[in-house]
């Protein structure tokens, strides 16, 4: 049963990640979203709080692995433009997984 639970999650996570992946692809949509950011100029926390606030919209409808799959190519090219250490960047997608880890590490 544990092994079915984990099949069909990781088939639910791929099918998302592979249903956005071809559009962002073929009309680049993280370069542009890039250069987009990058045209106005924000403020080092104006950007994170726009990766907070895209999370939380997210993650009303998706679960967490398919999120990052998704946003992460993204949010990358910005934060390295803008000079971000990436741990840093992350930490607010990371953060679902955290008390499962945090209390169910026995």
């Amino acid at each position: 049963m544990f092994y079915d639970v984990i099949g069909e999650s990781a088939a639910t996570a791929a099918a998302n990640a592979i249903l956005f992946s071809f559009p962002m692809t073929s009309e680049q949509i993280p370069q542009t979203m890039s250069g987009w950011v990058l045209a106005q100029h924000l403020a080092p926390w104006m950007f994170l709080l726009i990766i907070n606030l895209t999370l939380l919209a997210a993650g009303q409808v998706m679960e967490p692995t398919s999120i990052i799959l998704i946003l992460a190519p993204l949010f990358l090219p910005i934060a390295k433009t803008l000079g971000y250490l990436l741990v840093v960047t992350y930490i607010p997608a990371i953060s679902p997984w955290l008390p499962h880890l945090l209390y169910n590490s026995h």
